[in-house]
């Protein structure tokens, strides 16, 4: 554990679009790919040359902070990773086919089950998710998903739109109430 945390104590903590310069001759900056909370593209630039890391990144406006697209103009190289033509089907229509089967599960009882990354679009799933059940009436479906309570602390991520909710007396994504409902105060891992 004393390794763990000495290699910690190296690491330095940076914000989107802060400069870091690296031993006199290069600056690294990190910029919002659009894609899950916290995830970055990176600028390496020297005197001389613009170098663009760009990670698995995403152009739909959903909970993040919007892909920063302007400032990777210019560069002498571009190193593109994690590229993909998904989806190619209607997305719309793959999240309506998601609802009607989450439903009818319910509606029988049974439970839904959705292994995923604990980041990019599950927040915005559990949004969607959230929205829909409650505009059925069946409000009172119990959530669990491990570290949820931990979405509200991640504002300097989050789009425009849900970092003026920080400020209020509201929770920035509506499944947050459902944390401290009776089945997560009762939930125990086995």
């Amino acid at each position: 554990m004393q390794e763990v945390s000495s290699a910690l104590s190296k690491s330095q903590l940076v914000k989107y679009p802060q400069k870091i310069e690296l031993f006199g001759a290069v600056q690294v900056t990190p910029l919002s790919s659009g894609s899950s909370l916290g995830s970055s593209n990176w600028i390496i630039q020297s005197h001389y040359e613009k170098v663009s890391y760009v990670l698995g990144s995403s152009l739909l406006t959903t909970h993040p902070q919007p892909m920063d697209q302007a400032s990777l103009k210019n560069s002498k190289v571009l190193v593109l990773t994690g590229l993909t033509q998904i989806p190619t089907a209607n997305l719309e229509g793959m999240v309506g086919e998601f609802f009607s089967n989450l439903m009818l599960t319910v509606l029988n009882r049974g439970n839904v089950l959705v292994p995923c990354y604990p980041l990019g679009v599950i927040y915005d799933l559990l949004e969607c998710i959230y929205q829909y059940i409650d505009s059925t009436g069946l409000s009172s479906i119990p959530f669990h998903f491990n570290s949820l309570e931990f979405s509200q602390i991640v504002a300097e991520w989050l789009c425009h739109n849900k970092q003026r909710k920080v400020y209020l007396p509201e929770p920035l994504f509506p499944h947050y109430p459902s944390i401290h409902g009776d089945f997560s105060n009762d939930f125990r891992q086995p």
